[in-house]
This record gives structure tokens, C-alpha cells and sequence, in this order.
């Protein structure tokens, strides 16, 4: 179904410009914080709301309401709309394993980290699709994915954490990640230098430097990315905005609760609560409605994606971050994690291959090998079918009693007293291993010591850019925003005509449409309208105008603005359509 599909709409939402007023705006609390009970109610009764919205092929309102599930303590298993229709994780293993999912790494990240916390094991969706596999595929040497953004860098190294890949790629990734802070201190889900700090990735790259051994109270660059955050923290609320274009709303104040709690810091901590005594969390039982939805940032109208500010709400809630292990069943005797399909012996495979040289170099690929075959066969098919290229070019093994040991690989030679080390499956590191490799199984190889030779690792060869069309979508909205280049000035009102693309689900597209004028040097916020579009439709959205410009357009007769329309995607990125239109005031009379 093209919903789920597109529920990682990091890279189809964000094609669309259809936006909408965001006013942040609730039912004010008269207590400081959250209790831990209130903070459990609230997160179950959001994951209660996505069981009540599930249709009877099994689909929730996305693959991320599994993680909602799992982390308010109910299987995806033993979620389904009537006693004969099938279950949460029978529609998204189905969807999974068969018709798959976008091309670009997001996708697999989010799969990963939506698929285990329900219960899927996304290394074996099906003989053809590996999902841990497929975002190794994405690494370059360097970097996952599209060399233009860095959301599917941070999501990689989440997602690798969440299935246990060894931690010298794990360091790798987050290298790569701390080298792009931003000056401001934060990070942004485009990789140009010149991009603005967005709050949401912002904690998300926290979350990845302190899942990958990095301690918050210490580290310098979580310690900046903490500043910036508290610049974005709304005193009155407690909830985060994402200057300059989007107000205090769920998701992004969801995700620096998640970016928090994977640091091992209470969001409700003093160095979290504004001085009006709020902290996220008291943002976040603002926002939800009685049916157990969050709006993302206006509780009268609850405009926008509820499914995306519930599950960014309730997973930070009941304590985890974007994921959650799977919980036991109903039924105790049922298995919390969903069999593996049978392969047969011999079938050829993808999995993962992680290499790491001992030098603070690793490597990681897809590569497809006979199921349960051995060391030997694994390597000597590597050559042909590794993605990247030039992930093995080469290698010797020996066999003995006690099974077999990697002597070489892409010409590094272990010195005397060094060696090469293989874990299979996430087994024990073995310098002689009998372990066959099985369909899914994550082979790992590590250097241990020194290499005769100066170590030089391959140089890989990409399969593509990593740009594909759905990526590209995150950097070149197709979205259109129309609007005439002379408006009246009606009614204290401007209508924008705003449309979203076909292909990304019943979702569609949410953001904002902003209304920007500069006066005294200064860029100023005219007026601001949230909107929620099917994928396909367009309509117009009205966008009241603010006081200060009213009185200007009346004042000067004219006056020039900018029309701004903003989505955003649920990994972090975002899409900006722009139109200049000159506002006119009604003559007097008519």
C-alpha cells in the first residue's frame, strides 16, 4: 500500500508543499511537571489510539505506530481490527518482504527501527530482502546514502545500533556525524555546511553520539548541541520549535525528549524545565486529545499528521527513543519475535559484511552468498556481488580440525602474533570458525594486532550516487505553492494555493505555509497557516495576517512579502517552496 511506503516521508512528504497554521496551543497545565504515572497513561492511551485506527488488512496509520506499540508494552502481533483479520505485523512483514519499500536508505533505516520493535526480523523479511543488508549497501567509504543529507547518516548508525553491528562502524557513522555540527551547535538533515540547525536532527545526532559511547555531561559537542536546544525551548510550553519557520510542535519536542532520554537525561530535569516551570513532557499531555492522539501543534484544531506527533509522543514518554525491543505476547507461549521464513541450503542470500582493519578504518556492504555455506564460499562470492564495489577484492582461507581461519583479506596479512577474527551472526569472535552462515546472519571480520604491510583498504565504488528519486525529492520539492503575484488585502487574509503529489499515501503531506516581510533589517513572520493534504490533492489555505503587517500594507497602501511553504518529513527533512507576492490594501469604499 502506498501509505506505508511513504510513511518515511523523509523523502516523499517532502516533495509536497502543503502547510498549515501552527499555533501552539492547548489546555495549560496547572502542575510543573509530569508524573511517571501520568507520562505511562498518556503514552498508552496514544498507542491505544492507533490500535482504534487500524484498518482490517492489519495497517496502522504507519509502520512507526509499531513502535508506539512496543513501547507502551503491546506486540504488534496481538494488534488487529477484528479476530480473523490479520495483525500489525502480519501486514508489515508481508509489506516488507514483498513489495518492499522506497530506494533510498531511509527507507531500510526506518524499517529497521519500525520492524524490530514489531517483532520482524528485517534481516529476513524474505530470501530477496535484507534490510540491514540494504543500508550497508548505501556506504561509500565515507558516509550512508546520499552524499546531500545527513539524515540518513544519523538514522544508519541508529538503526545498525538497534540490530547489533559491531562498534568500530558503529564509531565510524558517528564520526562522520559530529564532524557536521553546525556552528550554532546543532545539525541539520541536509549536509551542506551553510544549512540552518534543525532542532528535530539535532536530537537525533545527540542520540547517535551518546548511543555510540559518547558521555553527555563531558563530550563538547553534545554539550553545544545542548545549548542550541535550550535556545529553541519554549518557556511558556516547555516544547521545542525549529526556527525560523516552524513554531513549538509534538514531533520536534518528541524527538529532543527521545535525543535526551538516549543520553541517559530525564527530559523533566531541572536543566529541562523553563523558567515558568515547564518541561517537554508537560508540552507534550498539553497536546493530546482525549481519543488518545497528540496534534502536532494546535490542540483546538489538531491540524497535521496525528499519527506522526503520536507515536514521536508517546514512544519518548513511556522511555524509549525511535524504537523499542518487542514485547512479550498475550499469549506467553507465542513468540515475541516473528520466525524467519524457511530458506534452503544453498539459496543465495544478501547479507551484511562488516570489516574492521584494526586502524580505526571500517567497511561495511551488502553481499549475497549461499545460505548456510561457509567462510569460504561467503568470501569468494563477495568479489562479484558486493555493493559497494571493492568491499573484497580478495582473500585466502585455510582450513584445519578446528575450521576455518581468514589468513588475508583485500591484502592485509595479520603479522606474527595478529590475526583475523570472524563472528558470525553476532556470535563470538573466532580466529578458526565452523559457524555456518545462515540467510540474515550479519558476518563480522576484524583485524586484531598488526598487518605486515601498511593497511590500505580498498577505495569502494558506489552502486549510484545514493540520490535516487525519492531522495532527491528532499532536495528539490516537487510540490507546487500557487498564489497570485498581486493580492487584495481581504479580509486581513492571504489565500495560497498549495498541492501534494501522488504516490505518498493517504498522509499526504503536512507543514506550514509562512507569510515573511523584512522591515528594519529585519526578516519578520507575517502570518502562519498549518495544513494536512492527501497525496494528489491541492486546496487553498488561508493565512491571517498578523497585526504588525496589516497595519503596514494600510499604512503604505502596498508591500511586498514572501509566501514560505515548509514540510517536513518524520526522519527530519525538510522541503521549502518560495513565492514573492506584493499584498495591496482594498481601497476604501468597495
Amino acid at each position: 500500500m502506498d501509505h506505508i511506503r511513504a510513511v518515511d516521508r523523509t523523502f516523499g512528504i517532502v516533495v509536497a508543499l502543503a502547510l498549515v497554521a501552527v499555533m501552539a496551543f492547548g489546555v495549560q497545565r496547572t502542575d510543573a511537571a509530569v508524573t511517571e504515572a501520568q507520562a505511562e497513561a498518556a503514552a498508552e492511551r496514544g498507542a491505544n489510539w492507533f490500535a482504534a485506527e487500524q484498518e482490517t488488512t492489519g495497517a496502522l496509520s504507519g509502520d512507526w505506530g509499531m513502535t508506539a506499540l512496543a513501547a507502551t508494552g503491546t506486540n504488534a502481533a496481538d494488534v488487529r481490527a477484528g479476530l480473523v483479520d490479520p495483525s500489525a505485523q502480519d501486514f508489515y512483514d508481508d509489506e516488507y518482504g514483498t513489495t518492499g519499500l522506497g530506494g533510498a536508505a531511509t527507507d531500510s533505516e526506518r524499517a529497521i527501527l519500525a520492524g524490530s520493535a514489531g517483532g520482524i526480523q528485517t534481516s529476513r523479511a524474505s530470501v530477496s530482502r535484507n534490510m540491514v543488508a540494504q543500508v550497508a549497501s548505501f556506504w561509500d567509504g565515507t558516509q550512508v546514502g546520499a552524499t546531500g543529507l545527513l539524515n540518513d547518516d544519523i538514522f544508519a548508525a541508529l538503526a545498525l545500533d538497534r540490530v547489533g553491528a559491531p562498534q568500530s562502524m558503529l564509531d565510524e557513522i558517528a564520526h562522520y556525524v559530529r564532524g557536521k555540527q553546525l556552528p550554532e551547535g546543532g545539525w541539520s538533515w541536509s549536509n551542506s555546511p551553510s544549512a540552518t540547525p534543525e532542532t528535530d536532527m539535532t536530537g537525533a545526532a545527540v542520540a547517535v553520539l551518546c548511543e555510540t559511547g559518547a558521555d553527555p555531561q563531558t563530550d563538547p559537542a553534545i554539550q553545544r548541541a545542548f545549548a542550541y536546544l535550550h535556545t529553541v525551548q519554549d518557556d511558556a510550553t516547555g516544547g521545542f520549535a525549529v526556527p525560523p519557520w516552524t513554531p513549538v510542535n509534538t514531533d520536534s519536542t518528541g524527538w529532543v525528549a527521545s535525543g535526551l532520554i538516549a543520553c541517559g537525561i530525564n527530559p523533566q530535569s531541572p536543566e529541562w524545565t523553563t523558567a515558568d516551570g515547564k518541561t517537554p513532557f508537560d508540552y507534550l499531555l498539553e497536546m493530546q486529545k482525549p481519543d488518545g492522539r497528540f496534534c502536532w501543534d494546535n490542540f483546538t484544531t489538531c491540524e497535521g499528521s496525528a499519527a506522526y506527533a503520536t507515536w514521536d509522543s508517546v514512544r519518548p514518554l513511556a522511555g524509549d527513543t525511535w524504537s523499542a525491543e518487542p514485547p512479550e505476547r498475550e499469549v506467553a507461549s507465542e513468540p515475541a519475535v516473528r520466525p524467519a521464513p524457511s530458506v534452503a541450503a544453498g539459496t543465495i542470500v544478501p547479507i551484511a559484511l562488516t570489516i574492521d582493519y584494526g586502524n580505526g578504518e571500517s567497511d561495511m556492504c551488502k553481499i549475497e552468498v549461499p545460505a548456510d555455506g561457509d567462510l569460504k564460499a561467503a568470501l569468494e562470492a563477495a568479489p562479484a556481488t558486493a555493493e559497494p564495489q571493492g568491499c573484497v577484492t580478495e582473500s585466502d582461507i585455510s582450513s584445519a580440525a578446528d575450521g576455518e581461519s581468514l589468513e588475508q583479506l583485500n591484502g592485509v596479512v595479520p603479522a606474527a602474533g595478529s590475526r583475523w577474527l570472524v563472528s558470525v551472526g553476532g556470535g563470538p569472535e573466532e580466529a578458526a570458525t565452523e559457524e555456518p552462515i545462515a540467510f540474515g546472519d550479519m558476518l563480522s571480520l576484524r583485524l586484531e594486532g598488526e598487518a605486515v604491510q601498511p593497511i590500505h583498504p580498498p577505495t569502494l565504488e558506489p552502486k549510484g550516487t545514493g540520490e535516487t528519486t525519492a531522495t532527491r525529492q528532499q532536495i528539490e520539492p516537487r510540490a507546487r505553492l500557487s498564489a497570485a503575484r498581486r493580492a487584495s488585502f481581504k479580509g486581513g487574509k492571504v489565500l495560497a494555493r498549495v498541492s501534494c503529489p501522488d504516490g505518498l499515501g493517504p498522509e499526504g503531506c503536512v507543514g506550514t505555509v509562512t507569510i515573511r516581510y523584512r522591515q528594519g533589517g529585519k526578516v519578520w513572520t507575517g502570518g502562519q497557516a498549518a495544513f494536512a493534504l492527501n497525496s494528489g490533492a491541492s486546496r487553498q489555505v488561508s493565512v491571517r495576517v498578523r497585526p504588525r503587517l496589516a497595519k503596514l500594507v494600510e499604512k503604505t497602501g502596498r508591500r511586498s512579502v514572501s509566501l514560505v511553504a515548509m514540510t517536513q518529513s518524520s526522519m527530519g527533512a525538510e522541503a521549502f517552496e518560495h513565492s514573492t507576492i506584493r499584498l495591496v490594501s482594498r481601497p476604501h469604499g468597495r
